[in-house]
């Protein structure tokens, strides 16, 4: 399995611990969404999504 494509979007915020967000693709065709890049007290780590979906979506 293969990463294939990143996407990473920054936060303008310097003094927050959420430090922005990113998806992934692997094997260009599996998308994971909405990462989130987090600050940690030994550096930084990604977080996978924690939102429910209210509705399908047709990504």
């Amino acid at each position: 399995m293969e990463i294939t494509e990143v996407r990473v979007k920054l936060m303008s915020d310097p003094n927050d611990r959420l430090m922005g967000f990113c998806s992934i693709t692997l094997d260009g065709s599996f998308v994971i969404r909405d990462l989130k890049i987090i600050q940690g007290g030994k550096g930084c780590f990604v977080a996978m999504p924690s939102r429910r979906l209210m509705d399908r979506c047709s990504r």
